[in-house]
Parts: C-alpha cells; sequence; structure tokens
C-alpha cells in the first residue's frame, strides 16, 4: 500500500513538473511575441490617422532627397543620422525621378540598376536607424502616370517582392500627377496598388492627386484600407485656399499625406515665407497629419536644406545649412502645438511635455486662461529640469503652483520647487498649474525640456 501511495505522488509531481514547463514555455512565447510587438514598426491607418500595431497615433516628419541620379552622396548612413540627430526626423523619402534626365524611365538599363541600388541602401540605412522610408515613384513632366505604367508595374512588383517582410516601407506611387484626371489617376492606382498588395497586404501607400498633388478634396477614396493621398505646397505659393481644400478633404474623411513641402515658392525658389509656412505645419500638427519637406541636396535654390558651398554629407554645422534648412531645423527640433507631441531633445523622446489648457474667462476685459503642465519620463531618473513654454502673444502669470518661474518675452521659464526637482524613471510629475492673464488668446507654439 505505502509503494502504491508513493507511484502516485511521484506520477503527480512528474505531470506537474511538465504542466509547469509548458506554462513556462508558453509565458515565455507570450513574452517574446509582446517584445516583437513593441519593436514592430508596422502601421495602419485608423479613419484619417496613421496608427502603430497598439492603436497609437503616429506622426511622421521627414526630408526628402532631390534627384537620386542627381544628388547621389546623400544616400549614406552617416548623412541619414546626421539629419535624424539635427531635425529630429523619423522619415527619409526617396525620391527617384521617372523621366527627367537619368530619371528610370529616361535611362538607360545601367542607370536604373544604379537607382535600384540606392534605393537599396536607403532602404537598408533607413532601417538600421529605426526610421521609416518613403519609395517615391517621383513623376513629374511625364504627368499622367498612366504613361509609364508598364515601367511602374515592373519596378513596383520588384521593390514590393523584395522588401515583402520590411515593415519601415512606404510606397508613393506617383509623386505629382499633372495636366490629368482623378479617373486616370484612379485607373493607375487600381492597376498597381494590388501588384504591391501580393507581396505586402498592410504596407502604407501614397497616391498622388490632380494638379501636382492638390486636388486632394476632388477626389473619391479608393477601395483599400492603407491608403493615404498626397497634398504638396510652397508656403509662398500655395495659401489659405489650399489650406481650405485640405480641411474639406479631412472633413469628408480622406488620409492626407503631406509627402512633399517646401517653405518657397512652388518652383523651389524664391523668397522664404515663414509666416504661411507656420499656419501650414502648425495646422498638419494639430491633425497629427505626417509631411516630408523637400530637399536634401546643396543645389543652389532656395528649398535647398544645404548651402551650395557645401560639399561633405555628415557631421553638418548650423553654417552648412541654408535659410530654409535653419527655419526647418528649428522647427522641426522645437514646436510644440499638441498636448500629445514627444520632445526629442532629452533621452530620444523619452521625456513627454504636455500642456492643457484647462479653463478660460475674460476678467476686467482680459483674458485669463488656466494651465496644468506635465512631465513623463520614460527612461532614466532626471535630478532636474527646466521647461521653456512659449506662447504666441505676450502674457503675465496671474497666480501659480508646484514651480517656480521666470519670463523671457513670450517665454515661461519653469523651474522645480524643493519637492519635485528629481523624476524618477516610468514617474509623471504633474500638477505644475498656474493663471495667465494676457490681451489675446494665448496658443502654446513651443515647449521643450532641458
Amino acid at each position: 500500500m505505502f509503494k502504491k501511495i508513493i507511484c502516485i505522488l511521484l506520477v503527480i509531481f512528474i505531470v506537474g513538473c511538465h504542466h509547469q514547463s509548458s506554462n513556462d514555455k508558453q509565458q515565455s512565447q507570450l513574452k517574446e511575441e509582446t517584445i516583437q510587438d513593441n519593436q514592430s514598426k508596422k502601421l495602419y491607418l485608423k479613419g484619417t490617422q496613421i496608427v502603430d500595431k497598439q492603436g497609437n497615433n503616429v506622426q511622421l516628419k521627414g526630408l526628402s532627397t532631390h534627384g537620386l541620379s542627381w544628388f547621389p552622396e546623400y544616400v549614406t548612413k552617416e548623412t541619414f543620422q546626421s539629419l535624424k540627430e539635427d531635425f529630429q526626423i523619423n522619415t527619409i523619402r526617396l525620391a527617384m525621378y521617372t523621366e527627367e534626365y537619368n530619371g528610370y524611365c529616361s535611362g538607360d538599363e545601367k542607370n536604373r540598376e544604379e537607382l535600384k541600388q540606392l534605393i537599396d541602401r536607403g532602404v537598408q540605412y533607413a532601417k538600421e536607424l529605426d526610421m521609416y522610408v518613403i519609395i517615391d515613384w517621383h513623376i513629374l513632366s511625364d504627368g499622367n502616370p498612366l504613361k509609364n505604367i508598364e515601367e511602374s508595374k515592373k519596378f513596383f512588383d520588384e521593390m514590393a517582392q523584395k522588401y515583402k517582410d520590411e515593415e519601415h516601407i512606404l510606397y508613393e506611387i506617383c509623386n505629382e500627377p499633372n495636366q490629368t484626371s482623378w479617373q486616370e489617376i484612379e485607373t493607375y492606382a487600381k492597376e498597381i496598388i494590388p501588384i504591391i498588395r501580393k507581396y505586402n497586404k498592410d504596407a502604407l501607400i501614397i497616391v498622388g492627386t490632380p494638379n501636382w498633388s492638390q486636388e486632394v478634396d476632388t477626389i473619391t477614396k479608393l477601395d483599400d484600407q492603407n491608403i493615404l493621398y498626397a497634398l504638396h505646397f510652397y508656403a509662398d505659393t500655395h495659401k489659405e485656399d489650399l489650406r481650405l481644400k485640405f480641411k474639406t478633404a479631412l472633413d469628408k474623411g480622406i488620409p492626407i499625406f503631406v509627402s512633399e513641402f517646401g517653405i518657397c515658392d512652388a518652383s523651389g525658389n524664391g523668397s522664404i515665407n515663414k509666416e504661411e509656412a507656420t499656419k501650414w505645419l502648425n495646422l498638419l500638427d494639430e491633425n497629427h497629419v505626417s509631411y516630408v519637406a523637400w530637399n536634401i541636396s546643396h543645389k543652389s535654390e532656395t528649398s535647398a536644406i544645404f548651402n551650395s558651398q557645401v560639399n561633405k554629407t555628415s557631421g553638418f554645422l548650423d553654417d552648412d545649412y541654408s535659410e530654409s534648412g535653419k527655419w526647418l531645423k528649428d522647427y522641426f527640433t522645437h514646436n510644440e502645438v499638441s498636448s500629445d507631441k514627444k520632445n526629442e531633445s532629452l533621452n530620444n523622446g523619452d521625456i513627454e511635455i504636455i500642456v492643457n489648457k484647462e479653463n478660460s474667462w475674460q476678467e476686467n476685459q482680459k483674458n485669463m486662461a488656466q494651465w496644468v503642465v506635465s512631465i513623463d519620463n520614460h527612461k532614466e531618473t532626471i535630478s532636474d529640469w527646466t521647461i521653456q513654454i512659449t506662447f504666441d502673444n505676450p502674457f503675465e502669470v496671474s497666480q501659480y503652483w508646484n514651480f517656480e518661474y521666470q519670463i523671457d518675452g513670450n517665454t515661461l521659464i519653469m523651474k522645480p520647487t524643493d519637492y519635485n526637482q528629481e523624476i524618477k524613471i516610468n514617474e509623471t510629475i504633474g500638477q505644475l498649474g498656474m493663471i495667465l492673464k494676457s490681451d489675446n488668446e494665448l496658443k502654446v507654439k513651443s515647449a521643450i525640456i532641458k
């Protein structure tokens, strides 16, 4: 009888160990899957917004190369890394002209192979730097995308098959259709999109719109869940009338991607219009619309981000950037127009500043508003901090709590008190509150932490 009990207990022990081992294995697999999910760069569309696998909004911001045939020297890992750090961008657009000089369709076979090699290097460098990349079929003088559709089919079949397992690639299938209708663009898109979908059912695809990708309000959405529609603007040419088209399209539920813009005129040259550029980018940020600026080159034109004398491809100094480059760099790194934008000037984006206007009223013919600021720390312990919030109008501090401050022009400089100077990892410091008085309603232009 005693031996029988021992045998039963032994069997129970063995079964239990096996069960525990299976549980451990399942938990390990679950943990591995979770890690893979967290590292995934796959993007989707939800309504008009780009989201990640967890459903969080994602806004892509980047720079576009000029024609790959003309400025191939900037397709290097060192260039991309310098621009990522200097501009705090997450996207590179590879602009491959089709019919211009040495374009994919106008050049010879040797030239086509060189262009594909440049794309391959650009895709790989972006991946290594944890960036997104746009493969851009850059039609311009060809106008109607149907003109070179057979070449386009072969190209996207090769690209989509080659990169079918890459999650960081977006496909832009017709840069700026012109002198053509939406019906013809739609016909073209319905031929090209299924080719990409053969290999990648989810990749985001950007479709150009009529009149150099400006008539985004006139189109009808294609029957594909992950399609965005291109809107291009140049701030000194395209102003409130085009912004109205943008707003109309969004109201109609059309997902927009500004895959090319400049802060000069539509020729890529002329004078810079900082006021209109600010209006445009603030509007895009407010609506979480992604955008890419033109262009990475030292070409002697206003839209080039480098001075024409620059002959290096990394390690750029401020003086290496053109006036456009400096303005864009400043906007990309300092603007703060929405409460959920992460500031990446510290710990690669692991500090989030949230600025909320809680209430507003009139008092003695003055605008009064209660603001609350929070700091969300996701990485390492901070022993001291300073926040600089710049508003669009002058103001006075009527009341404040949980911080010390000083004012420099339209900028509020916030410093900690004794009890909230240290912010530990994964800790949030909130309730930094104040009541501000101003002649005009205040809007946040930028918010940075140092």
